[in-house]
């Protein structure tokens, strides 16, 4: 069995950009149906180093 690991990056303020684009799609594509979207998750704490993965 071959493990691939995890990878632990630097904290990229990208993220928060990249967030705000789904969030926008999903907005659009759901409109009146939600009430909210939130980033959750450690890509989502500013400073804090985390799995490279939104979604």
């Amino acid at each position: 069995m071959t493990h691939s690991g995890i990878e632990i990056v630097k904290y990229n303020e990208q993220w928060a950009e990249t967030f705000q684009s789904i969030k926008q799609v999903i907005s659009k594509s759901l409109d009146d149906l939600i009430i909210g979207i939130e980033h959750v998750g450690s890509t989502s704490i500013q400073g804090l180093g985390a799995k490279q993965m939104i979604g």
